[in-house]
Protein backbone atom coordinates (compact mmCIF):
# COMPACT_ATOMS: atom_id res chain seq x y z
CA UNK A 1 0.00 0.00 0.00
CA UNK A 2 1.63 3.48 -0.86
CA UNK A 3 0.06 7.06 -0.56
CA UNK A 4 1.56 10.33 -0.44
CA UNK A 5 1.89 9.81 3.33
CA UNK A 6 2.99 6.79 3.78
CA UNK A 7 4.26 3.55 2.11
CA UNK A 8 3.55 -0.19 3.67
CA UNK A 9 5.03 -3.63 2.23
CA UNK A 10 4.73 -7.03 3.99
CA UNK A 11 6.71 -9.53 3.16
CA UNK A 12 8.65 -8.01 0.13
CA UNK A 13 11.74 -7.16 -1.03
CA UNK A 14 13.26 -3.95 -0.66
CA UNK A 15 14.66 -2.74 -3.90
CA UNK A 16 18.80 -1.14 -3.32
CA UNK A 17 21.35 -0.56 -5.16
CA UNK A 18 23.84 -2.76 -3.48
CA UNK A 19 22.59 -6.94 -3.32
CA UNK A 20 22.23 -7.33 0.59
CA UNK A 21 21.66 -10.76 2.12
CA UNK A 22 18.43 -9.83 4.29
CA UNK A 23 16.11 -7.27 2.58
CA UNK A 24 12.65 -8.59 3.14
CA UNK A 25 11.64 -7.72 6.50
CA UNK A 26 8.52 -8.78 8.00
CA UNK A 27 6.75 -5.24 7.92
CA UNK A 28 8.39 -2.24 6.24
CA UNK A 29 6.32 1.03 6.99
CA UNK A 30 7.92 4.31 5.69
CA UNK A 31 6.35 7.39 7.37
CA UNK A 32 6.87 9.70 4.38
CA UNK A 33 5.68 12.79 6.51
CA UNK A 34 8.03 12.19 9.25
CA UNK A 35 10.66 10.72 7.17
CA UNK A 36 10.62 7.68 9.04
CA UNK A 37 11.37 4.20 8.14
CA UNK A 38 10.22 1.26 10.59
CA UNK A 39 11.99 -2.39 9.97
CA UNK A 40 9.42 -5.10 11.74
CA UNK A 41 10.24 -8.13 12.29
CA UNK A 42 8.12 -10.59 13.85
CA UNK A 43 9.21 -13.94 15.51
CA UNK A 44 7.85 -16.84 17.35
CA UNK A 45 10.65 -18.83 19.57
CA UNK A 46 11.01 -20.73 22.42
CA UNK A 47 11.50 -19.74 25.86
CA UNK A 48 15.00 -20.87 25.89
CA UNK A 49 16.04 -19.03 22.66
CA UNK A 50 13.53 -15.99 23.27
CA UNK A 51 16.63 -13.55 23.72
CA UNK A 52 19.09 -14.96 21.14
CA UNK A 53 16.25 -14.42 18.56
CA UNK A 54 15.53 -11.12 19.61
CA UNK A 55 19.20 -9.79 19.27
CA UNK A 56 19.24 -11.89 15.91
CA UNK A 57 16.51 -9.49 14.57
CA UNK A 58 17.54 -6.37 15.82
CA UNK A 59 20.90 -7.03 14.19
CA UNK A 60 20.07 -8.83 11.04
CA UNK A 61 18.63 -5.30 8.85
CA UNK A 62 21.34 -3.41 9.84
CA UNK A 63 22.96 -3.48 6.51
CA UNK A 64 19.64 -2.86 4.83
CA UNK A 65 19.38 0.13 7.34
CA UNK A 66 21.83 1.76 6.66
CA UNK A 67 21.13 1.15 2.89
CA UNK A 68 17.74 2.74 3.53
CA UNK A 69 19.07 5.74 5.25
CA UNK A 70 21.48 6.67 1.99
CA UNK A 71 18.77 5.73 -0.69
CA UNK A 72 15.66 7.56 1.27
CA UNK A 73 17.66 9.90 3.08
CA UNK A 74 15.32 8.82 5.74
CA UNK A 75 15.98 7.86 9.88
CA UNK A 76 15.66 4.63 9.79
CA UNK A 77 14.16 2.36 12.89
CA UNK A 78 14.88 -1.64 13.40
CA UNK A 79 11.96 -2.89 15.72
CA UNK A 80 12.29 -7.07 16.51
CA UNK A 81 9.05 -7.67 18.18
CA UNK A 82 9.74 -11.96 19.57
CA UNK A 83 7.50 -13.40 21.86
CA UNK A 84 7.59 -16.86 22.55
CA UNK A 85 5.16 -20.16 21.96
CA UNK A 86 3.27 -19.77 25.25
CA UNK A 87 3.14 -15.91 25.03
CA UNK A 88 5.99 -14.88 27.06
CA UNK A 89 7.80 -11.79 26.36
CA UNK A 90 11.33 -10.17 26.98
CA UNK A 91 11.79 -7.41 28.71
CA UNK A 92 12.68 -5.21 25.54
CA UNK A 93 9.37 -6.15 24.37
CA UNK A 94 7.32 -3.15 25.85
CA UNK A 95 9.61 -0.38 24.92
CA UNK A 96 9.20 -1.68 21.14
CA UNK A 97 5.85 -1.73 21.22
CA UNK A 98 5.94 1.67 22.85
CA UNK A 99 7.90 3.06 19.78
CA UNK A 100 5.37 2.24 17.48
CA UNK A 101 2.59 3.39 19.57
CA UNK A 102 0.71 0.10 19.95
CA UNK A 103 -1.90 0.36 23.19
CA UNK A 104 -1.47 -2.23 26.01
CA UNK A 105 -4.63 -3.63 24.90
CA UNK A 106 -3.10 -4.65 21.72
CA UNK A 107 -0.58 -5.94 22.96
CA UNK A 108 -2.27 -8.84 25.12
CA UNK A 109 -4.29 -9.56 22.56
CA UNK A 110 -1.44 -10.24 20.60
CA UNK A 111 -0.17 -12.31 23.13
CA UNK A 112 -3.56 -14.09 23.35
CA UNK A 113 -3.37 -14.94 19.51
CA UNK A 114 -0.38 -16.06 19.68
CA UNK A 115 -1.09 -18.36 23.11
CA UNK A 116 -4.58 -19.86 20.91
CA UNK A 117 -2.06 -20.67 18.01
CA UNK A 118 0.06 -23.04 19.49
CA UNK A 119 -3.18 -24.53 21.43
CA UNK A 120 -4.73 -25.05 17.95
CA UNK A 121 -1.87 -26.78 16.69
CA UNK A 122 -1.33 -29.13 19.32
CA UNK A 123 -5.45 -29.49 19.12
CA UNK A 124 -5.13 -30.31 15.28
CA UNK A 125 -1.99 -32.47 15.77
CA UNK A 126 -4.14 -34.61 18.27
CA UNK A 127 -7.19 -34.77 15.97
CA UNK A 128 -5.29 -35.58 12.85
CA UNK A 129 -3.71 -38.43 15.03
CA UNK A 130 -6.73 -39.49 16.10
CA UNK A 131 -9.14 -39.34 13.55
CA UNK A 132 -6.58 -41.63 11.56
CA UNK A 133 -7.67 -44.26 14.54
CA UNK A 134 -10.84 -43.87 14.16
CA UNK A 135 -10.49 -44.26 10.22
CA UNK A 136 -8.47 -47.59 10.66
CA UNK A 137 -11.21 -48.95 13.01
CA UNK A 138 -14.16 -47.71 10.64
CA UNK A 139 -12.93 -49.14 7.02
CA UNK A 140 -12.33 -52.53 9.58
CA UNK A 141 -8.38 -52.77 8.87
CA UNK A 142 -7.83 -54.13 12.51
CA UNK A 143 -4.30 -54.55 12.17
CA UNK A 144 -3.55 -51.06 11.65
CA UNK A 145 -5.73 -49.95 14.02
CA UNK A 146 -4.31 -52.10 17.12
CA UNK A 147 -0.80 -51.00 15.90
CA UNK A 148 -2.13 -47.24 16.00
CA UNK A 149 -3.93 -47.89 19.68
CA UNK A 150 -0.81 -49.64 20.89
CA UNK A 151 1.70 -46.56 19.05
CA UNK A 152 -1.15 -44.12 21.12
CA UNK A 153 -0.73 -45.60 24.16
CA UNK A 154 3.09 -45.30 24.22
CA UNK A 155 2.84 -41.78 23.55
CA UNK A 156 0.78 -40.56 26.29
CA UNK A 157 3.80 -42.46 28.50
CA UNK A 158 5.94 -39.63 30.33
CA UNK A 159 9.33 -38.87 28.53
CA UNK A 160 11.20 -39.81 31.54
CA UNK A 161 9.45 -43.24 32.02
CA UNK A 162 12.35 -45.91 32.19
CA UNK A 163 12.08 -48.49 29.65
CA UNK A 164 10.48 -51.88 29.82
CA UNK A 165 13.82 -53.46 28.98
CA UNK A 166 15.58 -51.59 31.62
CA UNK A 167 12.82 -52.86 34.09
CA UNK A 168 13.32 -56.57 33.74
CA UNK A 169 16.71 -56.40 33.60
CA UNK A 170 16.48 -55.12 37.52
CA UNK A 171 13.44 -57.43 38.63
CA UNK A 172 11.30 -60.12 37.11
CA UNK A 173 7.52 -59.45 36.03
CA UNK A 174 4.64 -62.09 36.26
CA UNK A 175 2.38 -63.06 33.00
CA UNK A 176 0.14 -60.41 34.19
CA UNK A 177 2.97 -57.82 33.83
CA UNK A 178 3.29 -56.70 37.32
CA UNK A 179 6.48 -56.09 39.03
CA UNK A 180 8.44 -58.57 40.98
CA UNK A 181 9.87 -56.76 43.82
CA UNK A 182 7.76 -55.06 46.71
CA UNK A 183 7.60 -51.51 45.52
CA UNK A 184 6.62 -51.84 42.33
CA UNK A 185 3.67 -54.33 42.79
CA UNK A 186 0.97 -51.63 41.20
CA UNK A 187 2.60 -50.98 38.44
CA UNK A 188 2.05 -51.92 35.20
CA UNK A 189 4.13 -52.13 31.83
CA UNK A 190 1.97 -50.87 29.50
Amino acid sequence: MCNTLAEIRVDTTIPTELKIQYNKPRIFIHDKKENLIWLIEVGVTSMDNLKSVEVEKLHKYNILASELELIQKAKVKIVPIVITWDGIVSTFYCKYMELLGIEERVRSYIQTVTLEATLESMFVEYKHGFSEILDSANSGDWLKYNFSIKISKSLKRPRNCTSQEEIEDHCGEDQNGIMGNSESKHLRVV
